[in-house]
């Protein structure tokens, strides 16, 4: 985490001993345009959750572990001060607070947008900001937006590439099939390893009752199941019991998520009750989804009611019962 100058602790009437006052005050700061008050104040609020120790000493687990017992303080900190940070001009300490926030909820798609945004303003090296790109959206596999940039970049990539082969051929025709792959290799490789060992860190957090992080590593994993992401075989059953832990720990993504994997299972009223949970939670894409299916229920309705009647016209005594049923229901409801 970036070093920013000291700030005394007293400003107006903010109660400095407050992460989530100083949040707020941080949070009113950068809609007013004042991001270096803002930052000063995420600072703060920072400086009381990570209790003065120095943030390069804290590991992946760490920044995991204080995010379960900040209640997802943490990571709205680390993002808010990012893009302070960002309007700042400050790209290395913005990515630098990205990264951290990744580590600290790695399912959140925002965290990684954020990391994504530094990197593009601090003009990082192509394949840094590749990297980024896949990691976030292997760990958000359902976002759109990082899928999208994912897909723009490496078009880019590729288009870059072929230029590049064009003019090779050009200048020195018989070099120009030299393909430098043996780097390339090395990083994926890596990359890989650093990523299965994470995941394997967060599937022993999700299987441990006592662990204070269990809730969030259950949907972590339990996502990456879902949708076979991470090099993690697809496996509906095992997501399920996962996001199901996730889910009555209170996280909402994970609600979400499950409603997700419950409506690819055709199990439409446990879906339909997994979105309102998480909808009554505050969760605007469940409310979303939930809408649509409420609309796709009535269209069917509807069209079930109509060939009913056209039925009915045609004498099929069926349907003539079928509706006057349906009549005497809504009578019932009504009355």
């Amino acid at each position: 985490m970036p070093s920013h100058t000291p700030v005394d602790p007293t400003h107006g009437h903010v109660v400095a001993e407050s992460p989530t006052a100083l949040k707020v005050a941080g949070n009113e700061a950068l809609q007013a345009g004042d991001s270096v008050r803002a930052s000063h104040m995420y600072t703060l609020a920072l400086d009381l959750l990570l209790e003065r120790r120095p943030a390069s000493s804290l590991t992946a687990a760490d920044w995991f572990g204080l995010e379960a017992s900040s209640e997802g303080v943490l990571s709205t900190l680390l993002s808010n001060r990012s893009l302070a940070l960002l309007r700042q001009g400050d790209y290395a300490g913005a990515a630098d607070d990205a990264e951290r926030c990744c580590q600290a909820n790695p399912g959140w798609a925002k965290a990684h947008l954020r990391l994504l945004a530094a990197h593009e303003a601090g003009k990082a090296p192509e394949t840094e900001v590749l990297s980024a790109m896949r990691r976030g959206l292997r760990a958000c596999p359902t976002s759109s937006q990082l899928r999208e940039a994912l897909a723009k970049a490496e078009a880019q990539q590729e288009l870059d590439a072929m230029l590049r082969r064009g003019a090779a051929r050009e200048t020195h025709p018989a070099a120009a099939s030299t393909v430098p792959a043996a780097a390339a290799e090395s990083e994926a490789v890596s990359e890989e390893a650093a990523v299965a060992a994470q995941l394997e860190l967060t599937r022993r957090a999700a299987d441990d009752p006592a662990d204070p992080r269990r809730f969030i590593a259950a949907g972590d994993i339990g996502a990456a199941l879902a949708v076979g992401a991470h090099g993690v075989p697809k496996d509906v059953v095992l997501a399920e019991g996962y996001l199901r832990v996730a889910a009555d720990g209170g996280d909402v993504v994970s609600m979400r998520n499950l409603g997700h994997l419950l409506l690819q299972m055709q199990r439409l009223g446990e879906a339909a009750a997994a979105f309102e949970r998480a909808a009554a939670a505050g969760d605007e894409d469940s409310a979303g989804v939930l809408a649509g299916m409420r609309e796709e229920a009535q269209r069917r309705t509807k069209s079930a009611r109509d060939e009913l009647a056209r039925l009915a016209a045609m004498g099929n005594p069926q349907a003539v019962a079928m509706l006057e049923q349906l009549r005497q229901q809504q009578i019932g409801l009504v009355a």
